[in-house]
């Protein structure tokens, strides 16, 4: 006896599938940053390529019509997902920029140094592929220091964030600054830790400071944990850390202290760092030969699976 019910079977691997994920891609991550004058930020951007190659693309920041960067890549090696795994290029910094700014050719990312308010404007990036172009914008407002004040002629340390979202495989800068008793009766030492390991440890013991207490320049020897060799990199005229190539286990609380003579300064920054969405892509690259095969001797199964659904039915 048969209800009169048809089933029918819905090929939903086809919907996981869409063209636009494999191609040329460009991701700018921030629409606008906001930094105060004499420090650094940092462009957050990345790019992926179409996989089989045919051209290696090139990448150029610009802003107020003047290029900052062009990088002209040759040739390098690409993971699952079409993201750079290495790359041999060409990049050249226009005069203007140089010893200011440093270019990050895995992921496209810009590392503005020393800012000035003159640097408020947009910065424009570009990926150069196969005849197109792809591109992003990132307003950055740079703004005076403040005034200075009483609490800022003795030790203090500014943390200019509690909190950072960051995608796997970006950089990312925490953002300081520290300024120190003029005269400078003492010099400081500074650590930062995750979690409570210590990532890096600066000893400053000699160097120049400004009105408003803020170095200029340091002699320091900063140790850097085995761990994060190559991970990391510190500035030390404003205790800034930059976190590279991150990953989801680099998640959480960051703590920065300065340590002087007669007191200890710390503040914190939580950071997350989310898989990128392309980590789906992988996993629907690794199902086209599934679906191929499917779709191959779907038309073989169809009539076996219809004689099956006709038999249980009229076993009812």
């Amino acid at each position: 006896m048969t209800d009169g019910r048809v089933i029918f079977l819905i090929p939903v691997f086809n919907l996981l599938f869409t063209d636009s994920i494999v191609g040329d891609d460009l991701t700018v991550y921030k629409n606008s940053l906001n930094v105060t004058a004499g420090q650094s930020v940092l462009l957050p951007t990345s790019y992926s390529i179409t996989y089989p190659l045919k051209n290696w693309p090139s990448i150029e920041w610009v802003t107020k019509d003047d290029t900052i960067v062009y990088c002209s890549v040759t040739n390098g090696s690409l993971g699952a997902e079409g993201r750079p795994v290495w790359v041999t290029e060409n990049t050249i910094i226009s005069p203007k920029y140089q010893g200011r700014v440093d270019f990050f050719r895995l992921n496209a990312s810009l590392f503005l140094k020393d800012l000035t308010e003159m640097d408020t404007g947009s910065y424009t990036v570009r990926l150069l592929m196969d005849g197109n172009i792809y591109k992003g914008a990132i307003h950055l407002w740079v703004h005076q220091s403040p005034a200075p004040t009483d609490s800022m002629v003795g030790d203090n340390l500014t943390v200019h964030t509690s909190s950072l979202n960051v995608s796997v495989g970006q950089s990312l800068l925490l953002p300081t600054t520290y300024s120190i008793s003029s005269p400078a009766q003492s010099w400081p030492s500074i650590e930062w830790a995750r979690e409570g390991q210590t990532i890096v440890h600066c000893s400053v013991s000699n160097g120049s400071i400004r009105a408003k207490g803020l170095p200029v320049w340091v002699n320091e020897k900063t140790g850097i944990s085995p761990e994060y060799q190559g991970r990391v990199e510190f500035f030390p005229l404003n205790a800034s850390l930059l976190l590279k190539d991150l990953s989801v286990n680099d998640s959480g609380t960051y703590t920065v202290k300065l340590l002087t003579a007669k007191n200890v300064i710390k503040g914190t920054i939580h950071v997350w760092v989310q898989r990128s969405p392309a980590s789906l892509e992988d996993y629907i690259t690794q199902s086209r030969t599934v679906i191929f095969i499917l779709r191959m001797i779907g038309c073989c199964i169809t009539p076996v699976v219809l004689c099956l659904l006709i038999l249980c039915c009229e076993c009812r």
